[in-house]
């Protein structure tokens, strides 16, 4: 019994992990190259976001909610998600192998979870309606040796970066992503390196 015990541990350990990291294929986060600066109103506008989330979703939660006030909170969501602060990030990919690596980027077949640290980092989840059409670009080759860039605009993120972080206080901020892909039908999960950006008012 103890021998079957060991044999079943042994092809265990040799089950290939199907959200392991490609070993050919090194994810690389770059972050904004000068200071990024943010008009004193729109962080001020950012900084009131967390209580309206908040409020929005305890209204949610009343099966006979105020619509009036659902409505003020819908639409400052919808100015908060619309705002344009500047902050990008570039996702590079090196292939370090000897064989060239096809990866899917793209909505419906890969996904970006970034996480933001800062002193006025707001997460803004997206909770609309999603289209069942299921989008799937052409794969993205990259030889052996050679880099591929990607910019994730605004800090956006998840399910067809329909999500964002967005700031409400200058100061110094810390990023990082986690990059969900498909190589050779399997699936791929990639962390990157964390960066650093500042923040100014102006």
């Amino acid at each position: 019994m103890s021998m079957k015990i060991h044999k079943i541990a042994a092809l265990l350990t040799f089950v290939p992990d199907m959200l392991a990291a490609a070993p050919s294929l090194k994810l690389e986060l770059v972050g904004p190259k000068d200071v990024v600066k943010i008009d004193q109103q729109q962080l001020e506008l950012v900084a009131a976001l967390p209580e309206t989330l908040k409020e929005y979703e305890r209204l949610s939660q009343i099966i006979k909610a105020d619509r009036k006030a659902m409505q003020e909170c819908q639409e400052a969501m919808a100015v908060a998600k619309s705002l344009k602060q500047g902050i990008d990030l570039t996702l590079r990919f090196t292939n370090t192998g000897k064989s060239p690596v096809k990866i899917q980027y793209g909505p419906d077949t890969s996904k970006n979870l970034l996480n933001v640290e800062g002193p006025g980092a707001v997460a803004m989840p997206f909770n609309g309606p999603i289209t069942a059409d299921y989008r799937m670009p052409d794969p993205t080759t990259i030889a052996p040796g050679e880099t591929k860039e990607f910019t994730i605009s605004d800090l956006s993120f998840g399910t067809r970066d329909l999500s964002r972080w967005l700031v409400a206080k200058p100061g110094s901020y810390t990023a990082s992503v986690t990059f969900t892909t498909t190589i050779k039908e399997e699936k791929v999960e990639l962390s990157s390196n964390q960066v650093t950006f500042e923040v100014k008012a102006e």
